[in-house]
């Protein structure tokens, strides 16, 4: 008989293609080709993160000319493993949970994101 103690509680992990996947059945739209056409970005561009039983996408946009510089926009999102909806972190729906000098500073690193999310999900750090 196999022992599964030590994987019973154990949150399930996704990749990047899986959560693609099982949104676009879900009918959702946040790796289709056209909305990472808008956004300037790949599927291969992203990256998943699993904290405290929680499943966030990242992933860093590519540059965006704005006036006289450019800019790289982070996008990250909470995966719904209920539902398989992505929730986008952004000021209209999240406020302030995440720094918008987080979000869109260019010499933001993945690391800063993951450690952004540990402290929002753990409440240390604040």
């Amino acid at each position: 008989m196999r022992d599964t103690s030590k994987t019973e509680n154990k949150p399930e992990r996704f990749t990047v293609a899986e959560i693609a996947s099982r949104n676009a059945a879900a009918g959702r739209h946040y790796f289709d080709r056209d909305t990472l056409r808008f956004f300037n970005q790949k599927r291969g561009d992203f990256r998943v993160y699993h904290v405290g039983g929680r499943v966030f996408v990242y992933g860093k946009g590519r540059p965006w000319t704005l006036g006289t510089g450019s800019v790289h926009v982070w996008s990250i999102a909470e995966f719904d493993t209920t539902d398989s909806d992505l929730r986008s972190f952004d000021k209209t729906t999240h406020g302030d949970l995440l720094p918008d000098s987080l979000m869109q500073n260019h010499a933001t690193t993945a690391e800063d994101i993951r450690r952004a999310l540990a402290e929002l999900v753990t409440g240390k750090g604040n």
